[in-house]
């Protein structure tokens, strides 16, 4: 079921040692990302940060 919300899908992908971070205008995830990007352990806080701040969640 849709419910037409907004969703920050981040995951980890250990073999690269970075997260990623796609966005979501709706939760459907079968659509492609509005955005996504990829981080390195070592500034995951920082981004996340700044990408809810940049959502103005």
């Amino acid at each position: 079921m849709t419910t037409n919300q907004e969703m920050l899908w981040i995951s980890f992908i250990p073999e690269k040692g970075l997260f990623s971070f796609d966005y979501y205008a709706n939760d459907d995830r079968r659509t492609q990302p509005e955005f996504s990007r990829l981080y390195p352990e070592e500034i995951v806080t920082q981004k996340f940060d700044q990408c809810i701040r940049w959502l103005r969640w």
